[in-house]
């Protein structure tokens, strides 16, 4: 996805099933590269906690180059950009 396609903040979403990784869990890549969809370009991801199956998920920008993810306010997933120095060679 180019940075001219960089999907707005303000969404929900459900990760349905057939992307299922561990057990009860969605697959952590793809969960990943939906969320680099929010800012474009190189992006680091962490997963706090697994993403649940099939259950509303809220999109929230924090600022500028960062995103969350929330299944509760407590337990975000974070997005933000990756640096030049961060990025594998």
């Amino acid at each position: 996805m180019s940075a001219n396609s960089i999907v707005p903040a303000s969404d929900r979403f459900a990760i349905d099933t057939r992307f299922r990784g561990p057990p009860q869990s969605a697959d952590g890549g793809y969960v990943c590269g939906r969320l680099a969809a929010y800012l474009g370009g190189p992006v680091e991801v962490t997963l706090r906690r697994p993403p649940p199956l099939n259950q509303a998920l809220d999109v929230e920008r924090r600022n500028p180059s960062r995103v969350a993810l929330l299944q509760s306010p407590a337990h975000p997933c974070i997005v933000m950009p990756a640096t030049a120095g961060e990025l594998p060679a």
